[in-house]
């Protein structure tokens, strides 16, 4: 098997590092490997322990990966998008942005049908303390535009999201947060049954969720923050899960846990009418965990069962359209793959800017060159 490139990389720059500087590093991983080392057998027990109080709340459950292809016959479709600041000399950014929306109308057995949205956006360095942040949101706000509009098309579909349905987690502005609920909500009533796929869960909305609501002892909940992350805490979970055997033909989920008070933020959705629930799934043991946000208007909460039903379906439909290797859903890895706008990308594109700002004006032309220089 032919070396990853990458890790044809990281080992050239590991070995381009000085001796002296490389010797206590290494010496230092060495011990920091042994610290991890025992943390980990510490975590391992303490997951196991924590498993078997939650098998008795019920609290993972087991859902059948058969029948699976009447549901890829159905449509479906995925959004994602994508961006790239550069530039930055000079205080203004050049930040080329693209969405996809990918659908599959027919099912699998029919070729996908790809649009892209993609732009450059300008944004002055002065005007906003994080560059990174700002480009985001304004990306979003072109996804969530994609989401609206697949929406409209009113077709009975299951819509994927690359990402959390709370995003960017941090952004508390109204009218973004109105109109992406908007967005959502027409989905809904449409029934387009909405799922985020969030690939690096780093929040602690289960944990918060455990200790409230399952885990209430005080031992229990010192346990409980041994676990840095829900991730981390789901990883050991599942591990367990698999270990114990019997679940042939089957996927593994937590259950769906309501997120809607988790931050301010998720709060302000649910001012706006949606309602945020939570589940960690994984198709197998080879397969990599995600965490779906599951949306639902108030209308479709007034009966439990039924919401547990339409949990489970989206779980369903997550591993229908999850293929081996590709770990997320099918329309969005397709869409991640449309979409992604490469910094190589965006430094040619800002090159091209550079080059077109340049007259037979000397002074024009030294500027351009320092920028370019900068590059």
């Amino acid at each position: 098997m032919e070396e990853n490139i990458y890790e044809l990389l990281r080992r050239y720059e590991f070995n381009r590092t000085e001796p002296e500087t490389l010797k206590g590093l290494v010496e230092e991983a060495v011990k920091k490997g042994e610290e991890a080392r025992r943390e980990q057998e510490q975590l391992r027990q303490i997951s196991r322990d924590i498993l078997g109080e939650l098998n008795q709340a019920g609290f993972i459950a087991d859902v059948d990966l058969g029948g699976m292809e009447e549901i890829t016959g159905q449509c479906a479709a995925g959004v994602d998008g994508s961006f790239q600041p550069v530039g930055g000399v000079g205080g203004k950014w050049y930040v080329p942005m693209s969405c996809a929306l990918v659908s599959f109308p027919k099912g699998i057995q029919d070729a996908p049908v790809v649009e892209v949205d993609s732009h450059i956006e300008v944004i002055q360095e002065e005007q906003h303390r994080s560059i990174h942040a700002m480009s985001s949101e304004k990306m979003l706000q072109v996804e969530t535009k994609a989401i609206l509009r697949w929406a409209m098309r009113n077709e009975v579909s299951t819509l994927f999201i690359d990402g959390p349905i709370v995003d960017p987690p941090l952004c508390d502005q109204n009218d973004y947060v109105e109109y992406r609920c908007k967005a959502i909500k027409e989905c809904l009533k449409r029934n387009i049954t909405v799922v985020g796929c969030v690939k690096r869960a780093k929040d602690v909305h289960l944990k918060g969720y455990l200790q409230s609501k399952v885990l209430q002892q005080p031992n229990q909940q010192s346990r409980l923050k041994r676990f840095p992350t829900d991730l981390q805490l789901v990883a050991f979970l599942f591990a367990h899960c698999w270990r114990q055997g019997g679940r042939q033909e089957k996927g593994i989920y937590s259950r769906p846990v309501d997120v809607s008070g988790a931050t301010q933020v998720y709060r302000l959705y649910r001012d706006h009418g949606v309602r945020i629930f939570s589940t960690f799934v994984q198709k197998n043991v080879g397969q990599q965990i995600l965490r779906l946000d599951l949306p639902f208007a108030e209308a479709m909460l007034s009966d439990e069962k039924d919401l547990s039903r339409h949990c489970t379906e989206a779980v369903r439909r997550t591993f229908a359209w999850s293929y081996p290797q590709h770990n997320i859903p099918l329309p969005i890895f397709i869409a991640h793959s449309k979409c992604e706008i490469r910094k190589g990308c965006a430094e040619v594109l800002y090159q091209e800017i550079l080059t077109s700002t340049r007259t037979t004006e000397p002074i024009d032309q030294i500027v351009a060159l320092q920028l370019e220089a900068r590059l």
